[in-house]
């Protein structure tokens, strides 16, 4: 696949960030949490941030557990 503008490139990113967002928000959906529009704006334009700060959560999560 060559890109031939950077209009389709910001394209492409935004499509990605647009998929990463909507499962991210299913997940948080999930486990009963509401997302805000601001929140899912965040989560469109700054999805590879987004992706770090919920892996990392995640693995807290499993690996904190006080069981």
């Amino acid at each position: 696949m060559i890109i031939t503008s950077n209009y389709e490139l910001i394209c492409l990113y935004l499509l990605v960030g647009t998929i990463i967002g909507f499962l991210m928000e299913g997940m948080f959906r999930w486990v009963d949490e509401d997302v805000s529009g601001i929140e899912r704006f965040w989560l469109v334009t700054l999805w590879p941030l987004m992706i770090l700060i919920f892996i990392y959560y995640l693995l807290v999560g499993i690996f904190d557990s006080n069981d």
